[in-house]
C-alpha cells in the first residue's frame, strides 16, 4: 500500500490555472533590464523603456512560467520592441544563461542576484510592473485561506 504524501505546499505564487485554484493578488514588482556589464546599456543608470526597441530580447516561453510568457508578450507588443529568440528551457537560470550567451538585454528583477558578468538596470518611462498573486486550492485546504491571506497581507 502506498504512503499518502504529505501536503508540501498550501499556497503559491503564481495565478491560478483551474477552476479549483483561487488566487488574490499580492504585489507588483518593478521590471528592469538585465544585460550584460559590458554591454551599452549597463552605462546607464536607468534605461527608458523605449531605449529596448533597438535590442531585441530573448523570451522566456517554457510552459511553466506562463504568467511571464504572457505579461512579456504584451509588453513586446505594446511597445514595439523586437524578439531575438525565444527560450524554452525552464526557470530564470535558462533566460539569465541566454543573456550571457546572446548577448542580449531580457527582462527581469533588478533585486535578483545575478552571476558574474551580469548586471540589473532599472526601467523608466513608464516603469513596468509584474502583478503576483497567491495561489491556492479551493477543494482542500481550509476556507479560512482567503482570510488568512488578506490578513498577513495588510
Amino acid at each position: 500500500m502506498a504512503a499518502a504524501l504529505p501536503r508540501l505546499l498550501t499556497v503559491g505564487l503564481g495565478r491560478p490555472f483551474g477552476a479549483a485554484l483561487a488566487a488574490m493578488p499580492m504585489g507588483l514588482d518593478p521590471i528592469g533590464v538585465i544585460v550584460p556589464t559590458d554591454h551599452p546599456l549597463a552605462d546607464q543608470d536607468e534605461v527608458p523603456l523605449t531605449a529596448l526597441a533597438d535590442h531585441p530580447l530573448p523570451i522566456h516561453s517554457a510552459d511553466e512560467s506562463a504568467e511571464w510568457h504572457d505579461w512579456v508578450e504584451q509588453a513586446v507588443a505594446a511597445f514595439g520592441l523586437k524578439v531575438a529568440t525565444r527560450i524554452r528551457g525552464h526557470g530564470r537560470t535558462s533566460a539569465l544563461d541566454a543573456v550571457q550567451a546572446l548577448r542580449h538585454p531580457a527582462f527581469g528583477l533588478t533585486s535578483a542576484h545575478l552571476p558574474d558578468g551580469l548586471t540589473a538596470r532599472p526601467l523608466t518611462d513608464p516603469v513596468p510592473l509584474h502583478p503576483w498573486h497567491a495561489v491556492w486550492n479551493t477543494t482542500s485546504g481550509t476556507r479560512s485561506m482567503t482570510a488568512r491571506i488578506r490578513a498577513s497581507h495588510e
